[in-house]
């Protein structure tokens, strides 16, 4: 479940970046 939560944050990271 490391895989999702790293695409999740990844994601969300990027949606918070703009």
């Amino acid at each position: 479940a490391l895989a999702h939560y790293q695409e999740v944050m990844k994601r969300y990271a990027e949606e918070k970046k703009n």
